[in-house]
């Protein structure tokens, strides 16, 4: 991960500027807010153009290998991924012009050399942002779906930039004032530009600042709020500089205890401006999420401001509960236009999870667009206060982890059953198998066979129990009558709370059992080893999924979430 950006130690709620004392800070990596073994952590990346040498198919018809030129980021792994699969072709350089069909899907295009072509599907997946063709001239005229006011609303125009910063030196900056201080280069850039992400509220103008990409780049994101955006041209650089400046002039080191006896810009020819321009920031959700065959995803689908990372993370989130439901879909494409059922319920789960992440940003946004108020100052000492004092009461109450176990299991009409707990999301611990290796992660415990279902098999130990529930689960799917893509006897694994201890192991079954905690090796930060600590009086990684009672055997049909 660190090749595509670097990890956030915390957020940090300030008021007028970044280079004050936060009022409230968000540690990412010590709660355990997501119930997984791994710490939850807060990637800070952002897409860029540069160089790097990528082979794909072209869009000519003899699919010729031509380079692209992509750097190493998120979209390159993604674009690598797609070089390296005989399943997906990627063509470059093309103009979608219309669709002559809906179903199936046929859309016109023009290649890169300026050909016209069709290209023709089962499905139209349109991911193409919030002005992308797909809706704005395939649906919004023909089925009216059009992007609508979301959860809350929020309508603002904000000035965006991307900025890279050099580090100043002795030799290049021979005259700067903290040389005689003895700071260093580095000591410099964290003291101007400080880790982790920082919203600042009023008096000023709201900010949403904070250093982004691979930790080498020395890049930063800033964005703050135009007032009267109305009344004129905006001028995005120069009014960059002049809300910047202030934020990067300091006469003093609070950290060290430093007093500089006058104050001290970062130097401004060390600061390259990548990206710098107004964007009119919104929270939208669609009406509808597809229309027959055609359906949107991404921004295409929602957009959000920018005060909780939302997305990306929820176009990704669409994208990966939608490719399993198409999986289906495709079993029997006679039939598909009788089961778009399935759609229905992935539209109103991906809803509900839009308007979970835009919950998250509304309290953000409300942080960052308003003065606090004494009562938001007490509720910050309060939480602090509960976090610290009662960690396993107040991960009881916390909204957020209550929002992450019960995942789409109060959805009405969504896929799953509700009478029995289904669409809750299962905690994450690490495993041992009984054949032996290391302890892995239960998420390898789904699809351990490509099969779009698993069937977990869950048990006390006791092995004749054992030997009976996966005989009863075998049955049942074979009784079925599933495709074997979708779920087969293969797919069944075996959960025990407890590893059986047997002299003569069936070497037929491989169980799973939590890994105990002197097997699990930690190779990373003290934030992520926190993640490991007791909650509740147990080990972590000891913790049964949610709902699940230790000793009570029960048979779950999941899928991957």
């Amino acid at each position: 991960m660190s090749s595509v950006g670097h990890e956030a130690c915390h957020a940090s709620f300030h008021q007028t500027s970044f280079k004050t004392a936060p009022w409230f800070q968000i540690p990412f990596g010590t709660s355990d807010n997501l119930e997984h073994a791994l710490a939850e952590g807060f990637q800070m990346s952002q897409p860029k153009l540069g160089m790097s040498d990528i082979s794909l198919p072209s869009a000519q018809e003899n699919h010729t290998q031509h380079k692209l030129t992509f750097t190493s980021l998120p979209e390159d792994a993604m674009r690598r991924k797609i070089a390296e699969t005989s399943l997906c072709s990627l063509y470059t350089g093309c103009k979608v012009t219309g669709r002559s069909s809906e179903v199936p899907p046929i859309v016109d295009y023009t290649n890169s050399q300026g050909s016209r072509k069709q290209i023709r599907g089962q499905f139209l997946v349109g991911a193409d942002g919030k002005t992308g063709i797909v809706r704005k001239h395939f649906l919004e005229s023909t089925a009216g779906i059009r992007q609508e006011a979301g959860h809350y609303t929020y309508e603002g125009v904000w000035i965006a930039s991307n900025l890279k910063m050099t580090l100043p030196t002795p030799k290049t900056h021979p005259e700067f004032p903290l040389w005689q201080l003895g700071y260093t280069p580095e000591q410099v850039y964290d003291l101007f530009w400080p880790v982790g992400w920082h919203f600042c509220a009023p008096p000023g103008k709201p900010t949403a600042a904070g250093r982004f990409g691979p930790h080498a780049d020395r890049t930063w994101r800033h964005e703050f709020r135009v007032y009267n955006e109305a009344s004129g041209p905006i001028y995005s650089e120069e009014q960059l500089w002049e809300h910047l400046m202030p934020n990067i002039t300091l006469d003093e080191d609070p950290g060290r205890g430093v007093a500089f006896g006058k104050t001290v810009e970062y130097p401004r020819d060390c600061i390259e401006i990548l990206r710098c321009r107004p964007f009119k920031f919104v929270h939208k959700c669609v009406n509808r999420w597809f229309d027959k065959r055609t359906m949107l995803i991404g921004d295409a689908a929602h957009v959000f401001p920018p005060f909780a990372g939302q997305g990306v993370a929820s176009g990704a989130r669409d994208a990966h509960q939608l490719a399993w439901r198409l999986a289906l879909l495709l079993q029997d494409e006679d039939k598909i236009d009788k089961r778009l059922s399935l759609l229905d319920a992935w539209a109103l789960e991906r809803r509900r999870s839009v308007d979970d992440a835009a919950l998250m940003s509304k309290l953000s946004g409300f942080a960052c667009n308003n003065r606090p108020a004494w009562w938001v100052f007490l509720l910050a000492r309060i939480v602090k206060a509960l976090e610290a004092a009662a960690p396993s009461l107040w991960h009881r109450y916390d909204t957020v982890a209550a929002t992450e176990r019960r995942g789409f299991s109060n959805v009405p009409g969504g896929f799953h059953l509700q009478p029995y707990n289904g669409g809750v999301r299962l905690a994450q611990i690490h495993m041992l198998s009984s054949r032996g290796g290391d302890p892995f992660l239960s998420d390898n415990l789904l699809r351990r066979h490509g099969t779009i279902f698993t069937l977990l098999v869950i048990s006390d130990g006791d092995k004749e129990q054992l030997a009976s529930l996966q005989g009863e689960a075998e049955a049942a799917i074979n009784a079925a009558s599933f495709a074997r893509a979708v779920l087969s006897a293969r797919s069944v694994v075996v959960y025990a709370t407890t590893m059986p201890v047997d002299d003569k192991p069936d070497a037929s079954t491989e169980l799973f059992a939590p890994a105990p905690p002197a097997r699990i090796k930690v190779r990373d930060s003290p934030t992520r080893l926190a993640c490991l600590c007791l909650r509740e009086g147990l080990p972590r990684v000891g913790v049964l999924p949610v709902g699940i009672e230790e000793g009570t055997p029960q048979i779950m049909a999941l899928k991957e979430i």
